[in-house]
């Protein structure tokens, strides 16, 4: 049982990472992880293309931002690990809803490329924070003002 966590893992931190990276010496040296304010933080920023026939819009860029306490609560590798995980979750949950009844695959639906800094405003944002008792789960799409969040303890996490 153990197999089938870490292949999910690697598949995530794949499907985040795209394959034609701008800059793969920046990608493999930069750190992900920034530590300020006694916390652990990553944001990064993606312009994606939306690969679904006819789809209303043609891109859209998205904000990722994760925090966590830097006091040792969770460790620096699950803090990469989870982020990296909600970020391929959520772009799937993202992805169907653009393909709809497409015919395009959820992970297909969306071509994102990392980029350094927004161009304008983001029109989707997602953010996770964590502590050592558990997490809440933050969408905020832009363009309707809607804002979802979920929180839940590990306990109850790792009870599933």
């Amino acid at each position: 049982m153990r197999f089938l966590p870490l292949c999910v893992l690697s598949l995530a931190f794949l499907a985040s990472t795209p394959a034609h990276a701008r800059d793969w010496k920046k990608a493999i040296t930069s750190d992900l992880v920034t530590i300020a304010d006694g916390k652990m933080k990553i944001e990064r920023f993606q312009v994606c293309d939306v690969k679904v026939p006819n789809a209303a819009q043609s891109s859209l860029q998205v904000r990722t931002y994760a925090e966590a306490p830097a006091g040792g609560s969770i460790s620096r590798d699950f803090f990469v690990s989870f982020q990296t995980a909600m970020t391929v979750v959520f772009k799937t949950i993202v992805g169907q809803s653009l393909a709809g009844k497409s015919g395009v695959g959820p992970l297909d639906a969306l071509d994102c490329n990392n980029i350094d800094a927004p161009i304008g405003k983001v029109d989707m944002e997602w953010n996770f924070y964590t502590t050592g008792e558990g997490f809440q789960l933050e969408m905020v799409d832009n363009a309707t003002g809607k804002t979802t969040r979920e929180s839940k303890t590990w306990e109850a996490t790792f009870a599933q």
